[in-house]
């Protein structure tokens, strides 16, 4: 590395250290940039009340690849374990990287931050499979002057905090200032407490040299962003994500293998042979039978044939009309279920597990009082489990498939996180958000929004379903749930008996999307318009929408938004910046 490089790299962490300590400007206890370890790895390290953070920051004009990302990961965890694992207290890690990446990085940082990565038994990260779930990838601008805007702006939300406003160019001459002051004191290897920290920021704010006053603390401070922990960086521009369709998928996935592993553990022979009683017509000679006789009339209305009727030119023998069949599945349920198995889930299955031995059922179903036909299998517990046990990942499986179709549109719903701020000094109600798309985005309303089928239905619209979580913010401290007015109900279970299948319809799913976008839907011209409506929001707070907002684009958009409030002497306007996230552009 060049000696400019090397004093480039070093001032990035101190531009780094400064960005979050404004930002966690109370929870820290010290900072420490270059802190001694083994191997060298942890640039910044901050200690907490009862946590240590280790950060390494990696700047560079080219591409970073996924091979030095996931190399800089593992050297970092390894080397902050050895370092502060004697203190018993949890670590977290980040690796900040400061420039651009390629899409294989995007990728893996994607599925990292979005607990998909899986391991194989060389894999150089499986040693320190336990610890992902808290290392951080960060990506900042290599432009200096953008990284030095970004501290600009989270300085001038530090001042509002504290109660002080002053004018840009001071915000940059303080930055600088502090900047200054902060890398010679690291040089000296050196940590600072967070109360040293704060009377450092204090001396220069309370200097009438920067031109800082107390602001008017009659008037709310309020802004949106983009935000999602561990996804999205609290910011007014994003790169575009997808849902994480992965849970929906994931149920009858795990209900499929673990059927299916039980299945092949029980290990059966094949039905015996019959001998052939067959009659040379197109229907089995009990059913010629029975449609010459009144009896047909009787039965009429009664009886329901099973499906297996359908499948009786496989077997041999035909039973009387009382008796059983020896339960076999046909081949083309044999190869379906096969080919389901194998791309599915990975597991190859043989023809022996497929092998009910002399498990039999009724040839006509059970009729009862109440309810539908019946048609209990006859035999051991052995055989009646594996039957179960493949017609339950039979069932799965195709449940997968058909879903799968479903999360592939979702792919083409983008999430928008946002979240309200309060950055002033007093709180505000009676806020009313409105957002204003280009002509070339479709908000996804409930109306909008394709129905998966009748047999998800009712999955999707249970309270705390997977669904539900997918596109509602998950629950963190630093922000809080939504507040709004609107009260929708959503839509209450439907009574049923025990017997009977209740089916959800359209109707019920949009009346249930309709109780989760709390939000009001407007056309303007060829424009999207939304409106959404917050009851309060108290100083130094953020508060989260009530779900993601779904959008269909194609394209990089600019959001318009306004904001009213009881407080505010007139409307905040303001632009989000989202960009498509198949634009190879950073």
């Amino acid at each position: 590395m060049s000696g400019s490089s090397g004093i480039r790299g070093y001032y990035y962490q101190v531009l780094a250290a400064l960005l979050e300590s404004v930002d966690n400007d109370s929870s820290w206890v010290s900072v420490r940039i270059e802190p001694y370890t083994k191997e060298d790895k942890v640039d910044i390290e901050w200690v907490y009340a009862d946590s240590i953070h280790a950060v390494q920051v990696k700047s560079s004009i080219n591409n970073f690849d996924r091979g030095n990302v996931v190399k800089w990961v593992k050297t970092l965890v390894e080397d902050a374990k050895t370092a502060y694992g004697i203190f018993n207290v949890p670590i977290t890690y980040r690796l900040v990287l400061i420039g651009t990446t390629d899409r294989n990085a995007d990728k893996w940082i994607s599925d990292l931050q979005g607990g998909r990565l899986k391991f194989e038994e060389d894999d150089k990260l499986k040693g320190i499979e336990r610890e992902l779930s808290n290392v951080e990838v960060k990506k900042l601008s290599f432009d200096f002057e953008a990284l030095q805007a970004l501290s600009y702006a989270h300085m001038q939300e530090y001042l509002s905090r504290n109660g002080k406003e002053a004018k840009f160019e001071s915000i940059k001459t303080l930055c600088s200032e502090l900047v200054s002051e902060l890398f010679a004191f690291s040089l000296k290897g050196r940590e600072m407490p967070n109360a040293l920290f704060l009377q450092l920021i204090n001396k220069h704010i309370n200097n009438e040299v920067y031109g800082i006053t107390a602001i008017n603390k009659c008037i709310p401070q309020l802004s949106l962003v983009f935000y999602e922990k561990g996804i999205v960086i609290e910011s007014d521009h994003m790169k575009g994500i997808h849902l994480q369709n992965t849970p929906l998928l994931n149920k009858h996935r795990t209900d499929a293998m673990k059927s299916l592993e039980k299945a092949k553990t029980i290990k059966l022979p094949p039905p015996p042979p019959v001998e052939s009683n067959r009659v040379e017509t197109d229907k089995p000679k009990f059913l010629v039978d029975l449609l010459d006789t009144d009896t047909n009339k009787k039965l009429q209305g009664l009886l329901k044939l099973n499906k297996e009727i359908g499948d009786f030119a496989q077997f041999k023998g035909i039973p009387p009309i009382n008796g059983y069949i020896k339960v076999q599945l046909s081949e083309k349920e044999i190869l379906e279920l096969k080919d389901l198995s194998k791309s599915i889930l990975g597991i190859e299955l043989n023809d022996e597990d497929f092998h009910f031995g002399g498990l039999e059922k009724r040839v006509i179903d059970t009729v009862v009082m109440f309810g539908p036909p019946r048609n209990i299998p006859r035999g051991t517990k052995e055989e009646k489990e594996k039957y179960y046990a493949i017609e339950d990942a039979h069932c799965s499986l195709l449940s997968y498939q058909l879903l799968l179709e479903y999360t592939d549109y979702l792919n083409t719903c983008h999430p928008l996180p946002v979240i309200l701020k309060n950055i002033g000094a007093v709180p505000d109600e009676e806020i009313q958000v409105t957002l204003k798309f280009p002509n070339t985005a479709h908000v996804v309303t409930p109306e909008r929004m394709e129905v998966p089928f009748d047999l998800f239905i009712e999955e999707f619209i249970r309270e705390n379903s997977v669904f539900n979580n997918l596109i509602i913010p998950a629950r963190e401290h630093g922000v809080m749930a939504y507040e709004g007015s609107w009260l929708r109900m959503p839509v209450p279970e439907k009574l049923r008996l025990p017997f009977e299948n209740v089916k959800y319809t359209r109707e019920d799913f949009i009346k249930h999307l309709e109780s989760l976008f709390k939000y009001e839907h407007f056309r303007e011209g060829d424009q999207d318009i939304v409106q959404y409506d917050f009851k309060s929001i108290n100083p130094s707070r953020k508060m989260a929408f009530p779900t993601f907002l779904l959008v269909q684009t194609d394209e990089d958009m600019n959001i318009e938004y306004t904001i009213t409030s009881k407080h505010l002497s007139r409307p905040i306007e303001g632009t989000l910046n989202w960009f498509h996230p198949d634009n190879t552009e950073e």
